[in-house]
């Protein structure tokens, strides 16, 4: 009889243990194994969703596969149209972009730096050309400080080149006096002629130095009339 009982525990014991197991595997089972999602509510949702910025409202826009071409709704959130009209063409990184006046200065300096080779010698064509670039200078300011850097650093070679601008009296007297200036220390055989060419216009701001210079250190040219209004 006391054999029974044991043999009938030992029964129980076992029936309980394969019962828990049995729960135990269930539970791995069931959290292992995905949720099985309705293809219809797949395909409901397969679009990415938006916000409508005005009315706060959620829409969807067709999905883009990779390679294609944006929708024209798609477009507008990814590329600014308006700022690249704005800003015009782009340039590449490291290019000088100049404005004309600042063009016009550069094309003065690199002409200056030029005219400082002794071997250029005053002619028509250089005349014209100096003439070209100087006027092109958009300011008074930059007319200044271009013409005070020529005067120091043209060759005597090229300097009657600069007579059209001299001897043209529509530009300013602070101009003409920088170029009259320069010319008065140059040497005796290109100072003389220029004066020369100075003193047949009386309406020169610089006609009376010029006319006291030639009649002083000129003498045998003979004395030039000058007529000041007092």
């Amino acid at each position: 009889m006391k054999r029974n009982g044991t043999w009938i525990a030992a029964l129980v014991l076992a029936v309980v243990i394969a019962i828990a197991g049995w729960f135990m595997l269930r539970s791995v089972l069931f959290k292992s194994t995905p949720q099985a999602v309705d293809d219809s509510i797949l395909r409901a949702t397969d679009k990415p969703l938006t916000i409508d910025g005005n009315s706060g409202s959620q829409s969807q826009t067709p999905s883009v596969a990779k390679g294609d071409a944006l929708p024209q709704e798609t477009r507008k959130l990814t590329v600014s149209e308006a700022d690249d009209e704005s800003e015009g063409v782009f340039e590449d990184e490291g290019d000088e972009v100049l404005t004309p006046a600042e063009q016009a200065v550069k094309d003065w300096e690199d002409l200056t730096e030029k005219l400082q080779e002794a071997d250029f010698t005053a002619d028509t064509e250089l005349s014209k050309r100096i003439k070209t670039s100087f006027d092109a200078l958009k300011s008074e300011q930059d007319r200044l400080e271009g013409m005070q850097a020529m005067m120091i650093l043209v060759s005597d070679g090229a300097v009657q080149s600069l007579m059209p601008i001299l001897l043209d009296t529509s530009y300013s007297p602070d101009i003409l006096d920088i170029i009259f200036s320069d010319i008065m220390n140059r040497e005796d055989e290109i100072k003389y002629p220029i004066l020369e060419e100075i003193v047949k216009n009386p309406e020169h701001p610089n006609f009376v130095d010029a006319a006291h210079v030639l009649e002083v250190t000129k003498p045998d040219e003979g004395p030039v009339e000058v007529d000041i209004e007092m």
